[in-house]
């Protein structure tokens, strides 16, 4: 969608969002929730140092932003995003210690190399295939040397995500991506692929299951994939 059409939907976004999510057992925060458990553990699982700054790409209204804030308290949040009113509305949110920025869709505002991750969220899919490539350079040109990308996309081999994103009206005439298509743009670009976990398995219902989810990673049938890469840098 353009900026204006996310405009147009920001103010009801996350109740949207919850109806269309509601067939696969979960809400908007249920998903976010495991999508920053999945990032918790891979910071925990390498010998990462806590990030200093974060950029949440694609910010939208807010909804990772508190996630990010109570996962890596001490660091500079920033998000950005190309819907003004998506912005306001994350603003409202009051999120300490975080900035927001608006995005003109090809030139992030920001100077090379300010952020030690850039957090991408369930957005590639919004972007046009012809424009993927273009946007994860950009956003390589705002990240550190040793800086890590965390790219969580819908699974496009999962029946239910595809009823999903076929019954959300923001979602309407999106291609969803696959793993293999993001890989290949990064490699192109540089980045160097850390790993790739299938995430999301189970609903909110049998939350319980969600310690075995660790086990599961290699199984392409979660509800969403999480991307790691890191930018060497030049």
């Amino acid at each position: 969608m353009s900026a204006p059409e996310f405009d147009a939907h920001a103010d009801s976004y996350r109740q949207t969002l919850d109806r269309a999510l509601a067939i696969g057992g979960g809400d908007s925060v249920y998903y976010a929730e495991r999508k920053f458990a999945a990032l918790s553990a891979y910071q925990n699982e390498r010998p990462h140092t806590a990030p200093a700054s974060i950029l949440d790409f694609g910010c939208g209204t807010g909804t990772n932003l508190p996630f990010l804030r109570d996962l890596f308290p001490d660091a500079a949040l920033q998000g950005v995003d190309v819907s003004q009113r998506s912005l306001e509305v994350s603003s409202g949110r009051q999120v300490p210690r975080c900035q927001l920025a608006l995005y003109d869709g090809t030139t992030l505002p920001f100077e090379a190399a300010s952020f030690d991750m850039v957090v991408v969220s369930n957005v590639l899919h919004h972007i046009e295939p012809s424009h993927r490539a273009s946007t994860l350079k950009e956003i390589a040109r705002c990240l550190k040397p040793g800086g890590l990308l965390a790219v969580f996309e819908h699974n496009p081999f999962n029946p239910v995500t595809r009823r999903v994103v076929r019954d959300c009206p923001f979602d309407a005439g999106v291609t969803l991506v696959r793993p293999r298509e993001i890989k290949s743009i990064l490699r192109e670009q540089g980045y160097q692929i850390a790993s790739l976990w299938n995430i999301i398995f189970f609903p909110a219902a049998l939350k319980k299951l969600n310690a075995v989810e660790p086990q599961m990673r290699w199984l392409p049938l979660g509800a969403q994939y999480a991307l790691f890469a890191e930018w060497p840098g030049s």
